[in-house]
């Protein structure tokens, strides 16, 4: 890719694929690691520090919103990286893509051509030597044409590996006779039942395609598949611009450029009226670990569940690439501390996993055997901003087993601008009803050209362009992809659960399908839904309709009357706890269930009775019940009259009765008879 100045490190463009290899779909430039400076969190450094015209949000423009993290946009945000001032990559090439471009530069050691069965199309299988930490690599290319052009699909798994899953675990003296006699040795042990990874003694590209084909015909064997490589899904733009332009827009970027779509959000503000935090569901991160220092981030991160899948140090699962912290910071970076930025949740409880090295890539193994262990332990969301290779069943029956025990999988549908509908991106595309699989858009309304999509396979579209968060050594960074879009989703789905905590997984991702904007996109995702997260929480609202009240009209009180309201709860996932009934700020009567009796004031006028009613979750909501016009009781006392001789004299008053029985005249007047 062709860059003006590689000094600096460009946004990435993050979500991650599955494949033989895991890792980052990312455009970042590995030639240049590091930008000239990065400055730390007291606002350090100068030339890569992000210069924002706004030091405090606009609030000119939040007229609609009660609430604000406060967020420092000040000239000493840390920006790590430098722009080309909002102008999109002149090339979009995914971490996956660039691995394999490498890989193919290497020594090739063996290589073959085969008919796919299914399709007809031709494959290319070619072996090369990896000096790093695979050994080898096997990249298989699908061709859409005869003459072998065209690269339809193209995938990279470790060389030597094959996963196997028999239908139970075994013994060792059953694995060691297994190996000898297909010339194996014995990797690991998955966390998955059964499942097992074997390195080959025979390396060629012929071998290991006929290990996968045969092995699996064996009795007790449930499969064998390539161990695939996964990628984050990044691809770099510029740093500071935007910056959480996905929470609240106002057609601005943060440098005052004009040009994006007001109001094309995730309506994060509105929502935060509500409810800012997630910390009663738990999000682990699948991806190259998380900067647990981070002061923008250390008090988010729950590391006792932290763990490592990469080999070596499990407890080692600090973030040496930069993917994971950026995805972590979107979640729920700390809101309203005076620092950075916020995440979609401001208090959050967040689990690093790290399945992907410090290059942002790593083999499927170790993503299944995070899953099984996420599926383990209390954790809620996964949120996986990767993807890569082909399709894997013991990942897919890893993820079936999380949903079961009713976790939600977010996975970014990667970044090569294809229909998944047509060409499945793993593990987005697995048939799991607890999978939400995410497209990233950009400011100006439309998908981002990088991102995948899908009319049937692509759940829902987020934030994924130039998106500002937080990065390793106490920086930040804007990066794109539809990895920024997956962390995005994950916390608003966190935010909504952690709202309803009683709901289910797939009661929380068909709300978030169901409240979803209709976004005008020109490339297609199921019924073109953006995220709305004020929608969703307006879900859980407590409402209720009344069974027996006059919405208005004319009451004449008498000796402290009553009216009773019953009410009726509309509102799914939680019933009424209590009922108040308010004349303004007075009560009028509370009552726990869905009745209250209220007294209606003693007053000439307009009355307007408001009933506040709460739920068993604590959320209250107040709407109004009557609109009355009250008339006074007019009572007559009269004197003794003689009605013969017309003598006498009577009083004409018009009183007020207590609920005491106790008279207060208002109007009164004496008629006095002359003789």
């Amino acid at each position: 890719m062709n860059r003006m100045n590689k000094s600096l490190i460009i946004t990435t463009i993050a979500g991650l694929s599955l494949g033989s290899l895991v890792g980052l779909y990312s455009i970042t430039n590995r030639e240049s690691k590091k930008p000239n400076t990065v400055t730390s969190v007291d606002g350090s450094s100068k030339k890569l520090s992000m210069k924002a015209k706004r030091t405090k949000r606009d609030r000119s423009n939040q007229q609609d919103s009660a609430m604000s993290p406060n967020v420092e946009e000040s000239p000493g945000l840390p920006l790590a990286g430098g722009g080309n001032g909002g102008d999109e990559p002149k090339e979009i090439v995914s971490l996956e893509k660039q691995f394999i471009r490498n890989a193919l530069k290497r020594a090739v050691i063996d290589t073959k051509t085969w008919e796919e069965a299914k399709t007809g199309r031709s494959i290319k299988g070619t072996l090369v030597k990896d000096d790093g930490r695979y050994g080898y690599l096997l990249v298989k290319q699908t061709y859409n044409d005869k003459e072998m052009t065209k690269v339809w699909s193209e995938t990279v798994q470790i060389g030597d590996h094959i996963m196997v899953q028999f239908e139970k675990d075994q013994s060792k003296e059953f694995l060691d006779s297994f190996m000898k006699d297909n010339q194996l040795s014995l990797k690991s042990k998955s966390l998955l039942e059964g499942s097992y990874v074997f390195v080959s003694d025979v390396v060629s590209v012929d071998h290991m395609q006929k290990l996968e084909e045969n092995l699996v015909k064996l009795d007790g064997v449930r499969n064998s598949e390539p161990n695939y490589l996964m990628f984050a899904s990044v691809i770099p733009n510029d740093p500071g611009m935007n910056l959480l332009w996905g929470f609240k827009n106002d057609g601005k970027a943060s440098n005052g450029n004009g040009g994006y779509q007001v109001g094309n959000d995730i309506r994060a503000y509105k929502a935060w009226d509500k409810h800012t935090d997630c910390s009663g569901k738990i999000v682990a991160v699948l991806d190259t670990g998380i900067d647990y220092n981070h002061p923008d981030l250390k008090d988010n991160i729950l590391r006792d569940l932290g763990r490592n899948f990469t080999g070596g140090d499990q407890n080692d699962y600090m973030d040496r690439h930069s993917h994971g912290t950026h995805c972590a910071g979107s979640i729920g970076a700390v809101g309203n501390n005076n620092m950075g930025v916020a995440g979609v949740c401001w208090k959050a409880k967040i689990v690093p996993l790290k399945v992907l090295g410090d290059d942002g890539s790593g083999p499927v193994d170790g993503i299944i055997n995070a899953v099984v262990y996420l599926a383990g332990t209390k954790i809620d969301i996964g949120s996986l901003s990767l993807g890569g290779g082909g399709p894997v069943q013991q990942m897919s029956q890893a993820i079936d087993s999380a949903v079961s025990k009713n976790k939600l999988m977010v996975i970014a549908t990667g970044n090569a601008n294809q229909n998944i509908d047509n060409q499945p991106s793993y593990p987005a595309s697995y048939p799991s009803q607890g999978i939400i699989a995410v497209s990233a858009y950009n400011g100006y309304g439309d998908l981002a050209s990088f991102s995948n999509y899908g009319a049937r396979d692509s759940d829902i579209a987020a934030p994924g362009e130039d998106i500002v968060s937080t990065t390793p050594n106490n920086s930040y960074q804007s990066m794109s992809g539809t990895s920024m879009a997956t962390p995005v989703t994950s916390g608003t789905v966190a935010l909504f659960w952690s709202y309803g905590p009683n709901l289910s997984n797939l009661d929380v991702k068909k709300e978030l399908l169901a409240t979803a904007d209709k976004g005008n996109f020109t490339k297609p995702i199921s019924e073109n839904r953006k995220v709305n997260a004020e929608k969703l929480l307006a879900v859980l609202d407590p409402r209720a309709s009344y069974v027996n009240a006059t919405k208005g009209g004319n009451i004449s009180l008498l000796n402290g009357d009553t009216f009773e309201f019953q009410l009726k709860s509309e509102n799914k996932y939680s019933k009424i706890k209590s009922v108040e009934a308010f004349n303004g700020n007075q009560s009028l009567g509370k009552a726990d269930g869905e009745k209250v009796t209220a007294k209606i004031p003693y007053a000439d006028g307009k009355v307007k009775i408001t009933i506040k009613v709460t739920d068993e979750q604590g959320r209250t909501f107040t709407t109004e019940a009557l609109d009355l016009t009250v008339d006074v009781t007019k009572t007559i006392n009269l004197n003794a009259i003689d009605v013969g001789t017309n003598k006498g004299n009577f009083e004409c008053a018009f009183s007020r009765i207590n609920e005491k029985m106790e008279k207060t005249a208002i109007f009164s007047t004496n008629v006095i008879s002359k003789e």
